[in-house]
């Protein structure tokens, strides 16, 4: 059974007149239409989806035909009749490892927080941004601390955890994200200007297993990060510990390695991860 459309409150919601400076037309009307799968039948014609929405057939097909092309709509070739395709079902599963990842971490990233005293951060990375997002945030019990919000990006070439991420990266991937011909986001003195001084800053990372900023992102601020692995031996995130310079000197650098090694090594045997075991983005690039 189908639903009117004015009784319908997600679809409505989509299709106001009154929307928001800046919203691209054609990315709502494919999202009104993906959200018709989940208010509606799980397989529809593109009469269907009209009745639902009021778009022209020939909008939908476009629509659909895109949106087929990029796995988040399937059609069945014998009713011609279309339903969600295995995209979405990989981003559920991958929001579903995010969870599981942040559940485990925390206790971890407390104790760290507790023995430490400084604010700790879990990350990931978002290689089409360039950037790092921050999975969760443990404060420093510190009056002076370091104030990052969960969810937040930050440049990745600059950071403790994006350095680190990008060091246990397989080349290609690596390749993928910046050409050797770019310049880098300059936000200190500090900073690494350009990708041939980060390669050679990466290798040293992959060497050592631990990422360091020293004040490339933020004047007065350093950070010290490690890599989280999964079962697969892949890093999936990393763990750092930030603080004011004037707390955090690179002799304390060099203390706190130890500990944030042992708690990125705890996380990473919880997810499944085999001390030991042989990885290949560790190996050396070309």
């Amino acid at each position: 059974m189908f639903h009117n459309t004015k009784s319908n409150p997600i679809i409505r919601k989509t299709m106001r007149e009154n929307q928001p400076k800046g919203i691209i037309r054609s990315v709502n009307k494919a999202f009104s239409i993906l959200e018709v799968f989940l208010t509606t039948q799980s397989e529809l014609t593109i009469s269907e989806i009209r009745k639902e929405l009021g778009f022209p057939d020939s909008t939908i097909h476009r629509l659909l035909t895109t949106l087929k092309y990029r796995g988040y709509v399937d059609q069945d070739y014998l009713t011609g009749k279309y339903r969600l395709g295995i995209k979405l079902f990989e981003l559920s599963d991958f929001f579903e490892q995010q969870k599981y990842l942040i559940s485990t971490a925390v206790p971890y990233l407390r104790h760290l927080g507790n023995l430490t005293r400084e604010t700790i951060n879990l990350a990931t990375l978002d290689q089409g941004q360039k950037a790092i997002i921050y999975l969760a945030v443990i404060e420093s019990s510190e009056i002076l601390q370091i104030k990052t919000n969960m969810g937040s990006r930050h440049p990745v070439h600059c950071t403790a955890l994006g350095k680190v991420l990008l060091a246990f990266l397989p080349q290609a991937e690596f390749d993928r994200i910046f050409s050797d011909t770019e310049e880098l986001p300059v936000y200190t003195p500090r900073a690494i200007p350009t990708v041939a001084m980060l390669r050679n800053h990466l290798e040293k990372i992959r060497s050592s297993g631990v990422a360091v900023d020293n004040e490339e992102f933020k004047q007065g601020v350093r950070c010290l990060a490690a890599p989280i692995r999964d079962h697969k031996g892949r890093v999936v995130a990393a763990v750092s510990i930030a603080g004011p310079t004037s707390r955090l000197s690179m002799e304390r650098v060099l203390e706190l390695q130890g500990p944030l090694g042992a708690a990125c090594v705890k996380i990473s045997e919880k997810l499944g991860f085999k001390t030991g075991k042989t990885i290949q983005e560790t190996e050396k690039w070309s």
